[in-house]
């Protein structure tokens, strides 16, 4: 019984070059599908952060409105007439709401119009809001609601 020299230079411990590449290969995959699901989680957050604050916008509108509504009427036979996506007034981020003007690299844009909802003698006025957002592509918003006198 003596020391075998063979049996210790030919050990069978660790891994052999192909296992190791496995194992790479295995691990880059989970990583980068952690990483792909990270970031469309990320978007997802940032866009329903968007919709929020454009329904706290159109919360705001509608409060402002029903507090004095003939002080804000604009008479047109159809909302269509004055709103388009082009001549939207005001302009939003999620941080910022001020008229387009003061706002040029804000990527939302808003406006509304409020107009008679039935004919002249009647207290009922329709309000209709039109928001858009470059994250929306060409969807527009559109919200409508009666107010009273």
């Amino acid at each position: 019984m003596g020391f075998n020299f063979f049996k210790t230079i030919h050990s069978k411990k660790g891994f052999t070059i192909t296992e190791v590449m496995v194992g790479v290969a295995l691990l880059s995959i989970v990583i980068v599908g952690g990483l792909t699901a990270f970031d469309q989680l990320n978007k997802t957050a940032i866009g329903n952060e968007t919709k929020s604050t454009a329904d706290d916008r159109v919360s705001e509108i509608i409060e402002n409105i029903r507090q004095q509504p003939t002080t804000q009427i604009l008479q047109y036979a159809e909302p269509s007439a004055i709103l388009n996506v082009n001549s939207l007034k005001m302009g939003w981020s999620n941080k910022d709401d001020k008229p387009l003007s003061q706002c040029t690299n804000c990527p939302g844009r808003y406006g509304y119009v409020i107009t008679p909802a039935t004919d002249a003698t009647s207290d009922l006025y329709l309000v209709t809001i039109w928001f858009t957002h470059t994250e929306w592509g060409s969807d527009i918003k559109k919200f409508e609601f009666l107010v009273s006198k």
